[in-house]
């Protein structure tokens, strides 16, 4: 029976390059169940493993990854935040209360909440969301638009959220 040593790494590599090269979209046309099954069973095939295993294996890995993920976008956060105290933009009480407005929205407005939803009703969610946060922005008052919120390269300023603040180069 094949190791765990052989498992791990070739689902980590089968994950990478079905995200590159876009297989989980092609399966998502021809099935609604889980995107990487088509995968999952090629490498079961290939490598004569069991497929249940190698499921295993891949949701483990596709759970710690987006843990990590998270984790490291809320730190990026943090970090912006804390040069917008050092900034004078926001004061620490206010950093606190936006960290905690925004896990609030996070929780309320999750992705696996929107997946349920029709394009129309996500759109509306988002709108609410935004909302939310700008009414509570401004009982904090807090100036989103000199807060750089981005989140994964998609800035908030990018779904009209806020408006970029551009500053001329010399």
């Amino acid at each position: 029976m094949v190791s765990k040593k052989v498992i791990v790494p070739v689902a980590a590599v089968a994950i990478s390059v079905a995200t590159l090269f876009g297989v989980s979209k092609v399966y998502a046309q021809n099935s609604s169940s889980n995107p990487t099954s088509g995968l999952v069973q090629a490498i079961a095939q290939k490598f004569g493993l069991d497929q249940n295993q190698v499921q295993n294996v891949v949701d483990q890995y596709k759970t710690q990854h987006k843990s990590n993920m998270q984790q490291n976008m809320q730190e990026r956060l943090k970090q912006r935040l804390d040069q917008a105290v050092k900034d004078g933009i926001i004061n620490s009480t206010q950093e606190q209360a936006l960290l905690d407005e925004l896990s609030k929205l996070r929780s309320k407005y999750s992705i696996d909440s929107l997946k349920s939803m029709t394009p129309a009703q996500r759109q509306q969610a988002m709108k609410d969301q935004k909302t939310e946060l700008e009414n509570f922005a401004k009982s904090q008052n807090i100036d989103l638009s000199k807060l750089k919120l981005g989140f994964g390269g998609r800035g908030m300023w990018k779904r009209g959220w806020v408006k970029p603040s551009v500053t001329p180069t010399p």
